[in-house]
């Protein structure tokens, strides 16, 4: 078939163009979201996390597991914070000489390859102990890289040693 027939006598050639340019994506991971931890996400979450739980503190018993992810998620002392690949744990203390109240994280477990998470797990707990009055949020437990992450991710993280005795 000829280029006449098919454009038909008299029409012009028209230039092919090229594509418009596809739109850039943001390809960056998104911010997770952090809530407090409910039933619903405790479902989802408890075929890794209890596991862990008995073994971070030595208790064999689900019920008790269980028992104690109920208490923590009704008490106001506690927050047990999650996204969908990482939870955590934090509670008020006070000192006896001291009014204020102290923020100490108990746990923080993340899902390997989600560090990321656990972060903002920490942000969570730094944006609850403001709205407390806190003035320290403790996460002396953290050990590792995860440590290397927190200096990263908070300005004013600071070191110090604790002297205990075992009994």
């Amino acid at each position: 078939m000829s280029d006449e027939i098919r454009r038909g006598p008299g029409r012009p050639r028209k230039e092919i163009q090229p594509p418009e340019p596809a739109p850039v994506f943001d390809t960056r991971p998104v911010k997770p979201i952090i809530r407090r931890l409910d039933q619903a996400a405790l479902n989802l979450l408890a075929p890794w996390l209890v596991p862990l739980l008995q073994e971070q503190f030595g208790v064999q018993n689900q019920t008790i597991v269980n028992g104690w992810l109920r208490m923590w998620m009704l008490e106001n002392q506690f927050n047990i914070a999650c996204s969908d690949h990482a939870v955590g744990l934090a509670q008020i203390v006070n000192d006896p000489m001291d009014p204020t109240p102290i923020v100490e994280e108990v746990f923080t477990f993340c899902q390997p390859g989600f560090e990321t998470d656990g972060i903002e797990i920490y942000r969570h707990f730094e944006a609850w102990g403001k709205l407390v009055r806190a003035t320290e949020f403790r996460f002396e437990k953290a050990a590792g890289a995860r440590k290397e992450l927190l200096k990263e991710a908070f300005p004013r993280f600071k070191w110090r040693s604790i002297c205990y005795l075992e009994l």
